[in-house]
C-alpha cells in the first residue's frame, strides 16, 4: 500500500500560508492522530522534499474533513483527475468509438 502525505493549505490570520500535513500510515486514525506523523510546513517545496525523503506521495486535500475521510476509509487518494472526470472521458471515448464503427460499417 502506498503512503500519502495528505496536506491542507491554510492561510493564517496574518496572511502567512502554511501546509498542515499527515501521512496515511497504517497506525494513523482519527483517535490517534499523532500516529499520522503530523508536520506543518512553511512551503510546499519543504513538504514535497520531506515526503520524497520518506517515500510518500504528496496529495492536497480541500479541507481536514477530506483528510479524515481518506484516512478512515483506507482509500487511495486520486492523483490529479478525479473519478467523475475519468468517467466522463471514458464515456466520451466510448461514444466516439461507437460512432466511428457505425460510419465505417
Amino acid at each position: 500500500m502506498s503512503v500519502y502525505r495528505l496536506y491542507v493549505k491554510t492561510t493564517l490570520p496574518d496572511g502567512t500560508v502554511v501546509y498542515d500535513s499527515g501521512a496515511t500510515l497504517p497506525e494513523c486514525s482519527l483517535t490517534s492522530p499523532e500516529m499520522c506523523d503530523p508536520v506543518e510546513f512553511a512551503s510546499l517545496q519543504e513538504l514535497k522534499d520531506y515526503a520524497a525523503a520518506r517515500g510518500e506521495t504528496p496529495r492536497e486535500c480541500a479541507d481536514v474533513n477530506e483528510v479524515w475521510r481518506i484516512v478512515s476509509s483506507g482509500e487511495q487518494p486520486a492523483a490529479g483527475i478525479d473519478t467523475s472526470t475519468m468517467l466522463l472521458i471514458g464515456g466520451g471515448l466510448l461514444a466516439l468509438l461507437v460512432l466511428t464503427k457505425r460510419r465505417r460499417g
